[in-house]
């Protein structure tokens, strides 16, 4: 169960991790705020608090304002010679007050101290882009998309770091100033590729991204709804995922994912004078990537693909304990930029093999107790729930559990959405458990109209029980997925 969130510090924690969670825009964070009003549980927190200088000075700002609207009552109440009791009850009234509406001094906060951080942000994104200039025979790669751009930066930094010094982004750190910091703590002398995850929310992110760090090479790995709230629509999206081919060099290769219909569509009315190099496996690549079907090994989530060399027609084969299809395209990516950097093909197939499974990303742990456990927590959009659908599709003979809250931030198009995954998980889970919120719905619409049995769909109201209400009844065969797992800042 979800704990009492009257004490202080839990209350103040949830409005400072809010505001983190909403990079400190004061519009998203107040919105996201108001949700929470005189709510009296403590919400699942899936990652700590940041506690960089910026969130320090605003959380001593914000502790300081509450502590004077307490002062300011408490000398409200001595003035009019109110009883001592009657003077603890109406400041302790003003305490629980004072949290539940923290979010407004911090808001004030944030709002005051943004002019000054922007200024210091400046500074930093100018001295990142001075340094760039300096190295200016480091190959950048920049990689954008709405989906996959995590999972294509570890695939190309394994490879590439088999025959040069790679400096590249952590985790999903992609904006502005993550990628500026990045630059200014790991680019030196030695090194001679770096690669950048490229986030956008709305246009012209890119465009900012590739002027801190102007790519020789791009890589755009797709385009879906993802974040699609704020960009506003789907075309929106993809114009700004493409700043990426218009802002890098005039001589920058740019590999795209063919497979992807939105960016193979696009890309045929595109008039540019770079080189567009295709990667995937369905359709035209120069490298064309196979899976081998019956060498999957369940326990360990080892698949083997096979891919043949356009000119030598030689037949390699490689294995990756990375569950999803795309690691195909994946592949067929690494093999493309590998070459053009005259790689060794057995060099990058070391590479894509050292490759371990990204935290979060369709990664596979074996239980204690004989179950599976598939954890896509960190993988929200329409594309990451196709391909987390066919990774639990191979596994035949067992008894495949889906756990989802949904998908957030997709717009007007959420209703939609929701119901054609809920149709696409009726055609692969055995019993699926949905974390109670906006999207359930819309899930469950998806699933009675498949026909699914309505007594295997369960509903909890967090994470945290689900797991802890499935684990009960799990046996051996029994297949786990976590699908997304929304933050703070969501209802």
């Amino acid at each position: 169960m979800n704990i009492l969130n009257l004490y202080p510090l839990s209350k103040i924690n949830e409005y400072l991790t809010l505001l983190q969670l909403e990079n400190y825009e004061v519009k998203r964070f107040w919105e996201a705020s108001a949700k929470s009003i005189f709510s009296f549980t403590s919400p699942v927190k899936r990652r700590g608090l940041d506690w960089t200088m910026a969130m320090k000075v605003i959380a001593i700002g914000g502790i300081g304002l509450l502590l004077g609207f307490v002062f300011l009552i408490d000398t409200f109440i001595s003035n009019n010679q109110a009883s001592t009791f009657v003077r603890i009850i109406m400041n302790l009234f003003a305490i629980v007050i004072g949290l539940q509406l923290f979010f407004i001094p911090l808001a004030i906060i944030t709002a005051v101290l943004t002019p000054f951080n922007n200024k210091k942000t400046r500074a930093i994104l100018m001295r990142a882009t001075e340094k760039v200039a300096i190295h200016h025979d480091v190959v950048i790669i920049g990689i954008a998309g709405s989906y996959g751009k995590t999972t294509m930066k570890e695939a190309l930094r394994s490879v590439l770091s088999q025959n040069f010094k790679v400096a590249s982004t952590k985790g999903n750190e992609n904006t502005p100033i993550g990628i500026s910091r990045m630059i200014l703590s790991n680019l030196d002398e030695e090194t001679q590729v770096m690669i950048v995850e490229m986030g956008e929310y709305i246009p012209g992110d890119i465009a900012e991204l590739c002027a801190i760090a102007t790519p020789n090479m791009g890589v755009i790995t797709g385009i879906n709804e993802a974040h699609l709230e704020r960009m506003g629509s789907i075309e929106n999206t993809t114009k700004a995922i493409f700043e990426l081919e218009e802002y890098s060099r005039k001589d920058a290769l740019i590999f795209i994912n063919n497979d992807d219909a939105r960016v193979r569509n696009y890309i045929q009315d595109l008039s540019t004078t770079k080189k567009i190099i295709p990667f995937g496996i369905r359709n035209n690549s120069s490298w064309k990537v196979e899976e081998m079907k019956d060498a999957f090994d369940p326990r360990e989530g080892i698949v083997t693909f096979t891919t043949t060399d356009p000119l030598s027609k030689k037949v390699y084969s490689i294995k990756t304990n990375l569950l999803g299809e795309y690691m195909g395209g994946v592949i067929s990516a690494c093999l493309l930029v590998g070459r053009s950097l005259e790689m060794r093909v057995e060099d990058i197939i070391i590479g894509i093999e050292r490759l371990k499974p990204i935290p979060h990303r369709l990664s596979l742990t074996p239980q204690a107790d004989g179950t599976l456990l598939i954890d896509d927590s960190y993988n929200g959009n329409p594309a990451g729930v196709i391909e987390a659908l066919k990774a639990l599709s191979r596994y035949k003979d067992y008894n495949k559990v889906y756990v989802t809250p949904g998908l957030v931030e997709i717009g007007n198009d959420s209703n939609a959405i929701h119901v054609e995954i809920g149709k696409r998980i009726a055609q692969v889970a055995n019993k699926v458990v949905l974390i109670k919120n906006s999207t359930t719905e819309s899930i469950v619409k998806g699933l009675k109209v498949s026909n699914f049995n309505e007594e295997n769909i369960l509903y909890f109201n967090s994470m945290p029980e689900a797991l802890k209400g499935i684990a009960i009844e799990r046996t051996s065969k029994d297949i786990v997925l976590i699908q997304n797992d929304w933050t703070e800042n969501y209802k």
